[in-house]
């Protein structure tokens, strides 16, 4: 990538010794949940090394994710899933010579790929009930995702980029959430990473 990572984790892994820090208070609002959801997301990137092999990624796709979470209390919790972050569209752009070529033609190779990201998850969730039903939520913690490149095959072994990438960044998200009778709820989500990915979801959670 053209950026360096910092590693998220350890402020993720902070957030949730502080979170079980804070003791059950409220058993009856304990327990493990089941969220799915569903919606848009955006992705601006470029990966590669500026030069032979830059792909760059400016698209919409569909975003889903299943994930599973354990509420301490009414107001902090803990949640872990996984993503399918979107399907991609691209352009590979590359020097048709490698690196040390003396003497090049001065054009570049460009062809359409697409990108298929996904990741696991790990977050702390803070909530701040409104009454029994509604509350506001965040999300912190941090996402290891993985990138696979498709149609590279057609271009020349000098000009390909690598077909996957992968990485952790920095996770963040607030939410809307409504829940009925039974523990059936609905909820309304906007996700931002540091890959520059964005998500907008509307789910349905269950309450053990």
């Amino acid at each position: 990538m053209t950026r360096s990572i910092r590693n998220p984790w350890i402020g993720a892994l902070l957030v949730v010794g502080l979170v079980s820090a804070a003791g059950p208070a409220g058993a009856d609002s304990s327990g493990w949940y089941v969220e799915l959801r569903h919606g848009r997301s955006s992705l601006v990137q470029t990966f590669g090394s500026g030069g032979v092999g830059t792909t760059l990624l400016d698209d919409e796709s569909n975003t889903s994710s299943a994930e599973l979470g354990y509420s301490l209390n009414r107001y902090f919790g803990l949640q872990a899933g996984y993503q399918d972050l979107g399907t991609f569209r691209g352009l590979h752009l590359g020097s048709p010579c490698p690196p040390e070529a003396e003497i090049c033609p001065a054009y570049i190779v460009a062809r359409p790929l697409e990108a298929e990201v996904t990741g696991w998850s790990l977050a702390a969730v803070p909530a701040w009930p409104w009454n029994d039903r509604f509350a506001l939520y965040g999300k912190l913690g941090a996402l290891a995702w993985e990138g696979d490149l498709s149609d590279l095959e057609a271009l020349p072994v000098s000009v390909r980029t690598a077909e996957s990438f992968s990485d952790t960044d920095l996770l963040t998200a607030v939410g809307a959430r409504y829940r009925f009778a039974r523990g059936f709820g609905v909820l309304l989500e906007h996700q931002r990473l540091d890959l520059d990915l964005d998500s907008t979801t509307l789910g349905v959670s269950w309450k053990f």
